[in-house]
């Protein structure tokens, strides 16, 4: 209904209706949208298992990883992202594990900078993978492999 000002006059029971449709759609399109992206971009939209991508029988996969400060008598101490570096998993893995995974060390210096003050007698950061295997039976743990060390050196140099 067209009212004589020459605006569309909606009704309340309308407005309710087109609102509630506006939002449905909305939440739709952002939904459409995380299938196309990898990632957290779009929280609190997630992208579900659907969206994953396929994995086969002797793929391996990155499950986990546990960075630890090793001392010089060979004490490893695990550097915990609460704990430590008071960061959720998602910033420790992207911006921490991944960077020093990259030999971007410069990029992980604000972290290296409190595992040092908190661990003084650190001679080196080890990251450690802990890894699975699908098979035809299912997935299954492969050994723990330490994929990175970053010597004390390095560590100063990057936080310098």
């Amino acid at each position: 209904m067209i009212a004589e000002d020459g605006f569309v006059a909606v009704a309340p029971s309308n407005l309710k209706f087109t609102l509630l449709s506006a939002l449905i759609i909305g939440i739709l399109v952002m939904q459409t949208l995380v299938g196309f992206r990898k990632g957290n971009y779009f929280t609190p939209f997630m992208p579900y298992p659907m969206y994953s991508t396929a994995h086969f029988a002797g793929e391996r996969l990155d499950v986990s990883h546990k960075v630890f400060a090793v001392e010089a008598d060979g004490t490893r101490r695990e550097i915990n992202a609460a704990r430590d570096l008071n960061v959720d998993f998602w910033r420790f893995e992207r911006r921490f594990v991944a960077r020093l995974m990259q030999a971007r060390f410069d990029e992980a210096a604000p972290f290296l900078k409190v595992v040092i003050a908190r661990y003084p007698a650190t001679v080196a950061v080890e990251v450690d993978n802990y890894p699975m295997i699908i098979t035809r039976d299912g997935p299954r743990r492969k050994p723990v492999q330490t994929i990175v060390r970053i010597r004390r050196d390095q560590i100063n140099e990057a936080i310098q």
